[in-house]
This record gives C-alpha cells, structure tokens and sequence, in this order.
C-alpha cells in the first residue's frame, strides 16, 4: 500500500517527518484535503508535499491523492481491525480465524508495497540464469530456508540451505565456473552469523539477494533487498509476519521460473501423470 511506501522512507528533512506523522496519525486527510489545506492543517508546505510524492515516485500530489483514495477503504479495515499486538487473550476462535487472514494480508501488502518492479526483474533473472541457489538463515529462517528450497527444486532449480558459512565451500564457488546466487534471511537484519556470510560471499562477488528490515546492516551488504515488516515478538505474529514475507518472495520467483520452463515442467509432469 501506498502508506507503507511513505512510512519505509528513511533520510527524511524534519518537515516531511512532521508530514508523514500527520498522515498516520489523520489518515482520512488525503483524501478529503487538497494540497495547501494539508499543508495548513499539517504545518508544512506545498513544497514538502511535493517532495514527499517524489520521494516514494510519484508526479504530484493528484496522483498520490487519486491511489491513497482508491487504497482507502483497505487501510481503514486495516487500522480497525488491526493492533501492534493483534490478541489480548480474550479473543474466541471465531475471532482468531477471522484475523489471521488480515495479518497475513498485511504482510503480504507491505512486502509488496516495497518491491521495485526492475529489482524483481533482474532478481528473476539471476536465478533462472544461475545453476546454483544457496540460501542462508538461522533458526525460523533456516526452516523458511528449507521451505524456500523445496519450492525452487519443483522448478528444477538445485538449491542448498545452510545455517552458517562454510568457509571453504565459499572460497570453492569463486574459482567454480558454476553461476551461483545467495538469498539471506534475516528479520533484524543484524543477526551475526548471515552478516558473516553476507561479508564472505560479497567477497567472492556472488549475487546477494536479502529479505530482511529496511534500513538495516544485510540491506547495506547486499545487491537486492525485499521487506518484512517489523514485529518484536511472538505478540506480534512476527513469526507468521516473516514466513508469509519469505513466501511470498518465494511464489513470485518460482512462478517466474514455471512460466519461463512452462513446456519443459508440463512434460515431465504430464510423463510423471502418464507412468502412474
């Protein structure tokens, strides 16, 4: 959502701040004010807003106000609906099975709000041409790793999860003649064990794709960054916040790689169907 590219925004002068804090904190003013009265009732300028849509790659405020407005009605569901902790140990189940799919929408929105479409593109690019995928995670990111994984090996594509750097095996893939691209998870960004790996493999000039927190250590290390948003504790969801984050990134390029080898997949599968 639009409101997510304006909130991911670092280097901000102290009057864009003062602007974005309003917004969040009047989310209905876009779209019921023109540009000098948000100005006014924001204590900014005409010029500052101006920027702002720059900033996030928009012409003007008419092209922000027009996608704030269509995006509306969604992130009023989202602001009624959703706390920073979602649950307070009073919800029934009925309650839970209804939130779960906001949380995981959100997730998904947030990661996409973020993407830059030519990013994806070369990011797509590098894996179909790469003969070797190497993933790096700890803990829940192992696991997602794994999951992540397995979804690359059904577009045929060889992939290796590892929960720590293999000091030589890294140093083997500078003088392989194999095409190799690393994917590093990490929700803080910060976590010691992919910062090492992210420094030995940058040194080997292998293609680092992150998916982490903006604004963060691996972000400043890698080629490629895509978002998960930010949540501290189990309170939070910020496991399922991160797995649906990871997944998604996941179904984007594997889908890329189905339709790019669709004729060869459909064969085998339709061979695998054949000998059943």
């Amino acid at each position: 959502m639009i409101i997510d590219k304006i909130n991911s925004l670092n280097n901000l002068t102290i009057q864009e701040k003062t602007l974005v804090d309003y917004i969040n904190t009047h989310p209905e003013a876009i779209v019921k004010l023109g540009i000098i009265d948000l100005a006014k009732m924001s204590y900014t300028s005409t010029s500052t807003i101006i920027r702002l849509c720059k900033k996030i790659g928009l012409n003007g405020y008419s092209q922000l106000k027009y996608i704030y407005a269509l995006e509306y009605n969604d992130l009023m569901h989202r602001f009624r609906e959703l706390k920073k902790e979602p649950f307070n140990g009073e919800e029934s189940i009925d309650d839970i099975i209804s939130m779960l799919p906001i949380i995981y929408s959100r997730s998904i929105e947030y990661t996409k709000s973020l993407i830059q479409r030519n990013d994806i593109i070369r990011v797509t690019n590098l894996i179909k041409q790469s003969d070797r995928i190497e993933i790096y995670g700890n803990g829940l990111n192992y696991e997602l790793g794994k999951l992540l994984a397995y979804r690359f090996e059904g577009v045929y594509k060889d992939c290796f999860v590892y929960n720590v750097s293999h000091w030589d095996h890294i140093s083997y893939l500078s003088v392989s003649k194999k095409k190799v691209v690393a994917i590093l998870l990490s929700s803080t960004g910060e976590n010691e064990v992919i910062i090492d790996a992210a420094s030995r493999l940058k040194k080997q000039n292998i293609p680092l794709i992150s998916i982490t927190k903006k604004n963060s250590q691996l972000e400043s290390m890698c080629d490629y960054n895509f978002y998960v948003m930010e949540a501290h504790s189990e309170l939070e969801l910020s496991y399922p916040i991160e797995a649906m984050a990871v997944q998604y990134f996941g179904d984007i390029c594997t889908s890329s790689l189905l339709v790019h080898q669709y004729p060869t997949i459909a064969n085998v599968i339709n061979r695998l169907r054949n000998e059943k």
